[in-house]
């Protein structure tokens, strides 16, 4: 029986080696032992899971409303100008040996507005389509009305009351396009700029005068041009009225018109540019003044002492007269020294 018991033993501890199980208790107690280990194993509780706590909610923030774009507004398309009925057929009519084909543009001079617009050939072939404008000045004797064509042409013409006009254009017989009026001919910085600025206005005695930028285009389009035409409206015309600067306040630089575009024109430079390119022109330094020598202070007299005044003796008071009678005091008599007589030896 012990032979068994030992044979049992020692099965289990192999079978513990292997298995993994913990070798079995002391050998005293070999048959209880055994018995548990013949026993299934109970099963392992598993552990009651701790209940895992609901997470406190968090608020929710609100969103915070984000500011709606105001729609951005699209530009307003300008209006596209409606054709300009124009008297091109009393100009056809006057000018019946002219191919409108060949010519790009039609002027307009608004005498009461003091504008000129110039129009071109839209799709149709008319001359109906404006193309740019132009401030201008006229007179008492600008026309008031009719179609006319251009004549002849000059840089440089005389004017009357001995001034000179820049990029000139016959318009018919003594009204001409021309700038506005120079002192000196074939000098560009003699301008009247005092002249200038009453472009916009009526202030010529009857020709149309212009910006030099504006009379040069149509001197320089002399061919491009079909006809040129009078009327009067206080609407200055499709494309508005430009401005002209103002310039007799600028002393360094009114003499010539701002638009000319010679590059001896000051007004596209700076002031120290314009001392350079017109040496003439820079102001001399204002001297410093020389500085008047401090006198030197004049040294007043010692005053010389003031003599004392001698003082005068006080006369005695002359004593009065007594009521006794008078008295004649005579003067003590000088007694004579005594003498010894002196011997005299006759020889």
């Amino acid at each position: 029986m012990k032979r068994f018991f030992a044979l049992l033993l020692i099965l289990v501890l192999a079978f513990s080696m292997y298995a993994g199980v913990a070798p079995p208790p002391e050998p005293s107690d070999a048959a209880g032992s055994l018995s548990e280990m013949l026993m299934p194993p109970e099963p392992t509780p598993e552990p009651t899971p701790e209940p895992t706590p609901d997470p406190t909610p968090e608020p929710t923030p609100e969103p915070t409303p984000e500011p709606t774009p105001e729609p951005t507004p699209e530009p307003t398309p300008e209006p596209t100008p409606e054709p300009t009925p124009l008297l091109t057929e009393e100009a056809e009519a006057r000018f019946p040996y002219l191919d409108k084909d060949n010519y790009l543009y039609y002027l307009r001079i608004n005498y009461i507005a003091n504008t000129v617009t110039v129009y071109t050939r839209s799709d149709s072939g008319e001359y109906d389509m404006p193309f740019m404008a132009m401030v201008c000045s006229t007179g008492d004797d600008t026309p008031r009305s009719g179609v006319y064509r251009l004549g002849w042409r000059l840089e440089w013409q005389d004017l009357f009351y001995d001034v000179y006009g820049h990029y000139v254009t016959q318009i018919t017989g003594n009204i001409l396009f021309h700038s506005v009026p120079y002192q000196i001919k074939w000098d560009n910085s003699s301008l009247e700029y005092w002249e200038f600025d009453k472009l916009g206005t009526s202030a010529s005695a009857g020709c149309v005068r212009l910006q030099i930028k504006d009379a040069k285009w149509i001197y320089d389009n002399y061919y491009n041009i079909y006809a040129v035409e009078f009327y009067g409206d206080e609407d200055p015309g499709p494309l508005g009225k430009p401005s002209a600067p103002q310039i007799s306040d600028n002393e360094l630089r009114c003499g010539w018109d701002p638009t000319d575009p010679d590059p001896g024109n000051p007004w596209y430079m700076s002031d120290e540019e314009i001392y350079a390119y017109y040496p003439w022109l820079k102001p001399e330094p204002t001297p410093e003044p020389t500085p008047e020598p401090t006198p030197e202070p004049t040294p007043e007299p010692t005053p010389e002492p003031t003599p004392e005044p001698t003082p005068e003796p006080t006369p005695e008071p002359a004593p009065e007269p007594s009521e006794e009678p008078d008295v004649i005091v005579l003067p003590e008599e000088t007694p004579v020294p005594e003498t010894e007589p002196t011997e005299v030896t006759i020889p």
